[in-house]
């Protein structure tokens, strides 16, 4: 008999508890419940915050500006970069691995830590620094650069 899990709510937690509920135990059979034509696509931040009630940016007084190939919200004010994607549908491997493909249409990077068509972190764009989402609530900050050496032969 498989295992089965219902998760009630769409929002961030619940998001999160089924994902991770997947993960940890691929052959689970989860079945998300919520109230919204949607779910929260991130466990962190802002995507609490349920878009189709408020307009969330107005509401933290998020600064956006329209993209240019989609017209999609976008930050750059902070912002170390950004890429404006158009989905691409695959729905086996959203239903099967719980990813999802886009195509990049427009992207752009803060001169102060892209130069020359590479990343620059250090001190002096220490307020750019970027953050990555580990999963579990656990993030991790970019904080310095090591240059590689080349092998010698």
């Amino acid at each position: 008999m498989t295992e089965r899990l219902v998760v009630i709510g769409g929002g961030g937690a619940g998001t999160a508890a089924a994902t991770i509920a997947r993960r940890l135990a691929p052959d689970l059979k989860v079945t998300l419940f919520t109230e919204f034509p949607d779910i929260a696509y991130s466990p962190c931040g802002i995507p609490f915050v349920h878009g189709r009630e408020i307009d969330k940016f107005a509401a933290f007084g998020i600064e956006t500006v329209a993209g240019p190939v989609l017209g999609l919200p976008l930050i750059e004010t902070n912002c170390a970069a950004w890429l404006e994607c158009r989905l691409i549908d695959e729905k086996h491997t959203e239903d099967a691995y719980d990813t999802c493909f886009a195509e990049v249409v427009a992207a752009a990077a803060d001169a102060r830590v892209f130069v020359d068509g590479h990343w620059v972190i250090d001190d002096s764009n220490q307020p750019l620094h970027t953050i990555h989402h580990l999963g579990a609530g656990k993030f991790v900050r970019a904080s310095s650069m090591e240059q590689a050496k080349p092998l010698t032969r």
